[in-house]
C-alpha cells in the first residue's frame, strides 16, 4: 500500500492578480503582481504571513477560511472573479550567516519563478546570476567562480566551495505601515524584540514575532517575517516594510562624495511592496527591497545596498560607505 508524502510548502510565494475568464496553467509571470508570503511548514501545519492552515497529502490547503489545491507547483483556489494563486519564487534577497558566523547580504532585481530565465544577484564581493535553482557568481576582485545550488525551500546555499549559507532573521531598523504609512522601529536582542516599547519574542522555527503581554502599537500582536526580512505580514492583513535610510552623504573608493536626497515613496498601493525613488547628482535613483538602481543618462548603475543601510556594493565594483553627518561636514 502506498501512503502520499506531505508537499513541501515552506518558501516564499508570490500572489498572482486574480484572472477572469478561461485559465490557462501554469501562470506566467507577466500574471503577477509585486506581493510576497512566506509559508512555513510543519508537518501538516501551516503558517503563513499572516495566517495559518493545514496541507493533506493530496495537495489540499485550507487557510483564510477557505481551501485550495497545491498542484503543478502552484497553489490555486477560487475567488469571486476568478483564479486566486500564490506560486512560488526562487529569490536570494536578504541578509545570509555563512559556516564561520559572518553576514553577507544578497540583492536581487526580481524574483522569478521556477523557469529558466536568469536574474541578476549582487553581493558585496559577487556578482552572479540566478537560474532556476542554480547561482553562478564571479568575484569582483580576483574574478574566481563559483555556484551555489539553492534549497527548495529557499532557506539554503549549498556552495561549489563546501560553504553553506543560511537565512538570517533580521528586524532591527525602521519600518512603515503599508497602509497608513505609520512608522516604527524594531530593537532586537537575541530572538527578543522591543516594538514601541512593548516586548515580544520570535519563533527562530517559523519566523514569527509575537506580542507578549499587550499588542505592538497599531495593536498588533503576531506576524510572519518574509524570508528576506524586509517585510512582517500581521494577522490583521496589514503589512509592515522595511525602510532603508538612503538620504544622506555617501563616499565612494576613490574619496569623491555624493548625496541621496530626496527619498520619497512611489505609488504605493496596499497590496504592493513600495519603491523609493531619490535623487543624486548623477541621476535619479529607485530601491526596492535592498536592490537600488541610478539612471545616468542612458545607463543604469546597479547596487546592492547592505543590511545596515551603510554600504552599497554596485556592480562595477566600486563602494558607497554612508557618513555619519559629522563626516560629511569636514
Amino acid at each position: 500500500m502506498t501512503t502520499n508524502k506531505l508537499p513541501n510548502l515552506t518558501g516564499q510565494w508570490i500572489d498572482l492578480v486574480p484572472l477572469v475568464g478561461p485559465v490557462q496553467l501554469p501562470l506566467r509571470p507577466q500574471q503577477m503582481i509585486d506581493s510576497y508570503v512566506t509559508i512555513w511548514q510543519k508537518g501538516d501545519r501551516l503558517w503563513a504571513g499572516d495566517g495559518f492552515g493545514t496541507v493533506t497529502a493530496d495537495g489540499v490547503v485550507t487557510m483564510y477560511d477557505q481551501q485550495a489545491q497545491y498542484e503543478n507547483g502552484e497553489i490555486v483556489w477560487p475567488g469571486d472573479h476568478g483564479l486566486n494563486a500564490y506560486i512560488r519564487t526562487v529569490d536570494l534577497a536578504g541578509v545570509w550567516q555563512d559556516q564561520f558566523q559572518q553576514l553577507h547580504t544578497l540583492a536581487q532585481r526580481n524574483s522569478p519563478v521556477e523557469m529558466t530565465q536568469a536574474e541578476s544577484v549582487l553581493g558585496a564581493k559577487l556578482v552572479g546570476t540566478l537560474t532556476g535553482h542554480t547561482l553562478s557568481c564571479v568575484h569582483k576582485e580576483t574574478h574566481s567562480v563559483k555556484t551555489a545550488a539553492v534549497s527548495r525551500d529557499g532557506y539554503l546555499l549549498h556552495w561549489s566551495d563546501g560553504d553553506i549559507w543560511r537565512r538570517h532573521l533580521h528586524l532591527e531598523g525602521d519600518w512603515i505601515s503599508i497602509k497608513n504609512k505609520a512608522r516604527e522601529v524594531i530593537h532586537c536582542h537575541n530572538l527578543e524584540v522591543d516594538i514601541g516599547g512593548v516586548p515580544g519574542t520570535i519563533n527562530p522555527e517559523i519566523w514569527y514575532v509575537n506580542a507578549k503581554d499587550k499588542p505592538f502599537p497599531d495593536n498588533k500582536t503576531k506576524g510572519g517575517i518574509d524570508l528576506d526580512s524586509t517585510a512582517i505580514h500581521w494577522s490583521d492583513y496589514i503589512g509592515w516594510q522595511r525602510v532603508f535610510p538612503l538620504e544622506g552623504s555617501w563616499v565612494n573608493m576613490a574619496g569623491v562624495r555624493h548625496k541621496i536626497s530626496h527619498q520619497t515613496i512611489k505609488n504605493p498601493t496596499e497590496y504592493r511592496r513600495f519603491t523609493w525613488e531619490f535623487d543624486t547628482a548623477l541621476g535619479t535613483g529607485a530601491l526596492i527591497r535592498n536592490w537600488v538602481e541610478i539612471r545616468t543618462g542612458e545607463q543604469t548603475m546597479q547596487g546592492q545596498l547592505d543590511y545596515d543601510s551603510q554600504r552599497i556594493h554596485w556592480s562595477n565594483g566600486d563602494t558607497w560607505r554612508k557618513e555619519e553627518p559629522s563626516d560629511a561636514t569636514q
